[in-house]
């Protein structure tokens, strides 16, 4: 019995791009495997079938562009390499026995094979056997690691002077129970030349006989409050298991404390689990046999997201992301009601009087799920600026072809979209790629700014634009756009990027608390758009969001709760259409799903971050602010809304007060429901204001009354 990585699978024409390398798509440790358990001691997996693909670990190597192939899948196999010289690429496959057992032998067997023989070479290929991965080359913001640096527990050069198809057979060592299978195509090889890996084969012997092993009906580990999640429990080992337990365990926000015990009997090797019983929240399953219930034999981790009301829609909720298109079904499970990704010219239009590539499915998926598409389009095509980088916007002579781009996208997309973004950050030198003083900047953005509108409204007269679209909430570029040469008429709403506060001296990290001062900074914004005639035109906060390499992923959970929060308190003071988290991505750091390569086989891909921005949007789509009652410059916050016949309070103690208690304005005793962070719900009994304790980590708990 196999374990392989517990990743999601992608969609099919995602990790099919993937695997072709194209920007922004390029397989760099790019999760493309699904959690499957293997009861038996042979797994084979035949590379000529796409899907299988999906049971990859991931790709990682090093190229020299976007337009370059380096890892590519037909109907002969998985291809490595072949565009380049330089351009190298190592395919992973991660297996893993299961938790009360090691691997006591056993054997590899990789079907690989060279179309065309090498020139003589400095470097070979090889297959080879890791216990571990030490990923290398990857910026610290833009996940791109370009090879694994672990020395191979075992390894054979691939024959590079036949084309004949060639076994290579490596040995499973005694003892371990993780390896990773590992395909390479080095750098510096013949500038054409090729691998062609066409099926792998593992036939492992394991140390123990006696093994359990937790099935869940649902594809990922997560599913909403009120689903019904099939769990089973089966004895999968040459020696039967009759009597077995489980131990459910939550996540506290700190560590999994036990819940319950359960025993139960096993009828033809299996017994069914009963855990839909259980709230929203973060689990851990830890099955046993009996006999020695001290040790655990397979464990699983879970997670119940809030229920989310079907009846909400974007015209009744402020909750977006960015990026939704890699994660549809998690964001719809999560609220979701606003989607954002973008619209990359740089590597749509390889030239002026080439076709246009659009890649809109997830446009319709979005739609479908019951989600307002908004389109960010920027960067442009070496060919249009000069032979720079894609963040440095198109030279003037390009502009019609810019305004084209635009036209034949809002023509594309139609009536499907009806907001665009305009080119993100521009008051960012690593977005916007012109180096000139400020004042340049933003009149050369502008520019920018204003014939992608026109463009636009060519192609669609109903399509409307988000204007601005800054890195920060700077009032100051605000009424660069506004004042003199105002591009009042050439946007409909305009657009800040809501991050806390940050400065040089802390390297431009986001690692603070929103509270300090998000209220009067989007206060201020939205006042300098009002005192220069944009009164009528509402905000979008399409960016926040925290670095978890720069803070905990429970920091950044909470952080998040608390200023969708504050967004939907002051929705109206602000004008506000929708807030955008960033991101679905596990590229980056600020990701709301974990990376790869740090999900171990057992467990998933959400952070904490999931659970409570489900929990906050479950809790608040759809509702009124109504009061204030403790807001800035209060080290305690207290809000109140209401929604339907019900009235909420959202309350938090930050980490600078001294009193993390609340008084609550209820005129009379009542019963009430309790939410924490992440879902936790508790009846309560309130007397009439009744001082509350909050939780002294800053989380934010919730209070709905009847």
């Amino acid at each position: 019995m196999l374990a392989v990585s517990s990743l999601q699978a992608q969609p099919e024409s995602d990790y099919l791009n993937a695997t072709m390398g194209q920007y922004p798509n390029a397989m760099h440790n790019t999760a493309l495997s699904t959690h499957v358990i293997y009861d038996q001691s042979t797994w084979e997996s035949d590379l000529t079938d796409p899907a299988q693909l999906q049971r990859m670990f991931g790709m990682i190597g090093a190229r020299m562009d976007g337009w370059h192939t380096w890892a590519k899948q037909d109907q002969q196999g998985l291809r490595l390499g072949g565009t380049a010289r330089n351009h190298s690429a190592q395919a992973l496959w991660k297996f893993r026995c299961p938790q009360s057992t090691t691997f006591k032998g056993g054997k590899v067997q990789i079907l690989v094979q060279v179309p065309e023989k090498w020139e003589e070479n400095e470097t070979t290929p090889t297959v080879s056997l890791h216990n571990q991965l030490t990923l290398e080359g990857g910026g610290e913001y833009f996940k791109t690691y370009t090879r694994n640096t672990s020395s191979p527990l075992t390894f054979k050069h691939i024959k590079t002077d036949t084309t004949t198809q060639q076994t290579i057979t490596l040995d499973i060592p005694m003892g371990i129970d993780t390896f990773y299978v590992q395909v390479t195509r080095p750098m510096h090889t013949p500038e054409n030349a090729q691998i062609l890996v066409r099926s792998l084969q593992i036939q492992a012997e394991l140390t123990s006989d006696t093994m359990l092993q937790i099935d869940l009906s649902e594809s990922e580990m997560y599913w909403n409050h009120g689903d019904q999640a099939t769990v089973l429990l089966r004895s999968v080992g040459r020696q039967s298991i009759e009597k077995a337990g489980y131990n459910l365990l939550r996540f506290d926000g700190q560590i999994y404390q036990p819940v319950k015990t359960v025993q139960c009997e096993l009828t033809d090797q299996i017994a069914k689990l009963d855990i839909n019983q259980y709230g929203p929240g973060y689990y851990r399953l830890e099955a046993f046999d009996q006999d020695t219930p001290q040790w655990i034999l397979d464990r699983r981790d879970f997670v119940v997201l809030s229920h989310q009301d079907s009846a909400i829609t974007p015209q009744t909720s402020i909750f977006g992301a960015k990026q939704t298109d890699r994660e549809p079904e998690l964001a719809k499970k999560m609220g979701i009601k606003w989607s954002s990704s973008s619209l990359l010219w740089a590597w749509s239009q390889a030239g002026p009087d080439k076709p246009i590539k659009f890649n809109d499915a997830w446009i319709d998926q979005a739609i479908a799920d019951g989600m307002e598409p908004v389109v960010v389009i920027f960067t442009a095509p070496k060919w249009s600026n000069g032979k720079k980088n894609p963040t440095y916007p198109p030279l003037p002579v390009n502009y019609k072809h810019w305004q084209a781009f635009n036209r034949e996208a809002a023509k594309h997309l139609g009536d499907r979209v009806t907001w665009y973004e305009s080119w993100n950050e521009p008051n960012n030198g690593h977005q916007f790629g012109f180096k000139g003083p400020r004042t340049k900047r933003a009149e050369l953005a502008k520019t920018i700014q204003r014939v992608q509108y026109e463009g636009l409204r060519e192609g669609n007269p109903n399509a409307k634009l988000i204007g601005g679209n800054f890195a920060g909430l700077y009032p100051e570029w605000v009424s660069m756009w506004l004042n003199n040469d105002s591009l009042l008429d050439y946007q409909q709403a305009m657009s800040g990027h809501a991050y806390c506060r940050t400065t040089p001296d802390v390297h431009w990290a986001h690692k603070f608390p929103p509270e300090p001062d998000l209220i009067p900074r989007l206060l201020e914004f939205r006042k300098t758009m009002d005192q220069f005639g944009a009164s009528d035109q509402p905000t979008f906060w399409t960016e926040f969001g925290w670095d978890a390499a720069e803070v905990s992923e429970i920091e950044q959970a909470r952080w998040i709760a608390r200023q969708f929060v504050m967004f939907q308190a002051y929705r109206e003071e602000l004008k506000t259409k929708a807030a955008f988290i960033f991101t679905f991505n596990p590229r980056f750091d600020y990701s709301i799903v974990r990376y790869p390569s740090a999900v171990d086989p057992w467990s998933h891909r959400l952070r904490p971050a999931v659970g409570a921005i489900a929990t906050t949007s479950s809790v608040l789509a759809g509702s009124q602010s109504i009061n204030k009652h403790h807001d800035h410059p209060d080290t305690v916050r207290l809000y109140e809304f209401t929604k339907g016949n019900s009235t909420i309070y959202a309350a938090w103690a930050t980490e600078v007060a001294k009193q993390p208690t609340v008084k609550l304005p209820n005129q009379q005793a009542t019963q009430a429901v309790k939410i924490n962070l992440l879902g936790d719900q508790s009846s309560v009994n309130l007397s009439a204001n009744q001082q509350v304790e909050l939780p002294t980590n800053g989380d934010p708990v919730f209070f709905i009354l009847k």
